[in-house]
């Protein structure tokens, strides 16, 4: 639930929307476009067989590392290029604080410490058992007395790390400790932070059945119940999501709709889970 089809659809759109008045700022969410795509699959994997398959970190080191290695590329030019330039652009400046919140999402699944336990889940997976994944034998020991960073923002990066432009993305370097791209951290808190920020902000300023504040609610939901194990607190976030959707219903498209409603049965899903846990619910879906 990290990263939604929706947003990606939205980046999209935005992307081209300034591209004549504001190329450079097109340029650099084109590049987190490609990040998105190109990381979608293995992004895929990484979830089935980290958190429903609950297969142990050594055994897909690698494949964390690229999921890992893409989200900070992401982050680093959200960060850097796209939030100075976001500022009288309203639902681009939404979707900008959902995007650094699922990027820290992400580093919470697959590179925090302490490492999160997931409970276990009925498999969700449409397509039968994922392909083979390379099992990696030998991990270097990470140093886990680490110290939290001073700063917050700009975050965690090894500035020797090599940093590519999307033109020319090299792949990450499995072969060294894992904290060669990130430093270890609890990241827990901070991207609880980040989701409330974008929360507090789609609230103030997008109608309640706009996609994007549904699809920041999924996001932050989906994360309190399984990063935070907060099922009670999950289900208030998705329950006030879909009581105010639909008491607050506004104008919008066809396609606004369909896409309102889609993420409306995925909070409903995820409600369910809570109340009825075997019932098999499939609300990941990424």
């Amino acid at each position: 639930m990290a990263i939604l089809e929706v947003d990606k659809k939205f980046l999209g759109q935005f992307a081209c929307g300034v591209q004549n008045k504001h190329p450079l700022l097109a340029q650099n969410l084109y590049q987190v476009f490609g990040i998105l795509t190109i990381m979608s699959t293995q992004l895929n994997e990484a979830y089935y067989l980290r958190v429903e398959s609950r297969v142990q970190e050594t055994q897909i080191v690698d494949l964390m590392n690229r999921v890992v290695w893409y989200a900070r590329e992401g982050l680093k030019i959200l960060e850097e290029y796209v939030f100075p330039m976001v500022a009288n652009y309203r639902d681009l400046r939404v979707l900008s604080f959902k995007l650094r919140a699922s990027f820290y999402y992400l580093y919470t699944l697959f590179h925090n410490q302490p490492p999160l336990t997931f409970e276990p889940k009925q498999s969700t997976r449409a397509c039968g058992q994922p392909p083979p994944y390379r099992k990696i034998d030998k991990v270097k020991v990470v140093d886990r007395n680490y110290s939290q960073p001073s700063s917050v923002r700009g975050t965690f990066y090894r500035q020797n790390s090599p940093i590519s432009s999307f033109s020319g993305v090299s792949q990450p370097y499995s072969e060294f400790s894992r904290d060669f791209l990130l430093d270890y951290h609890d990241y827990r808190p901070i991207t609880l932070q980040y989701f409330q920020e974008a929360a507090s902000l789609a609230d103030s300023i997008l109608r309640a059945n706009h996609p994007l504040r549904i699809s920041i609610k999924v996001g932050y939901a989906t994360y309190v119940s399984e990063c935070l194990h907060d099922k009670e607190g999950s289900y208030q976030i998705a329950s006030a999501t879909v009581a105010e959707t639909y008491n607050k219903q506004g104008p919008q498209n066809d396609e606004i709709s369909s896409d309102a409603t889609m993420l409306v049965e995925v909070l409903i899903n995820l409600m369910r889970h809570y109340k009825y846990p075997n019932s098999g619910a499939k609300y990941f879906n990424y």
